[in-house]
């Protein structure tokens, strides 16, 4: 697992040992993540069995009541969290 922060200030390196800048930032992308560099360019992220993990925090009113579907989205986070630890 990596974490996107720690892909901030890493340098972007191709397959032929070429330096393509500095990430300064993780886009999130319906076909790829993509890595936003120093320069302005992005990339995708091509690296096999990644897994990138953004955290999530989720805050809620004492006095208020979840609906069923956002009820059903936090189990399945829960339930994600677990099966990865």
């Amino acid at each position: 697992v990596l974490w996107v922060h720690e892909l901030v200030g890493s340098t972007v390196v191709d397959e032929d040992g070429v330096e393509l800048g500095v990430v300064t930032g993780l886009l999130a992308n319906p076909a790829s993540d993509l890595l936003e560099l120093a320069d302005g360019s992005l990339r995708t992220l091509p690296v096999r069995e990644l897994t990138i993990t953004r955290p999530l925090m989720m805050v809620e009113r004492e006095s208020a009541q979840m609906e069923p579907a956002a009820a059903a989205f936090v189990h399945l986070l829960q339930q994600s969290n677990d099966a990865s630890t």
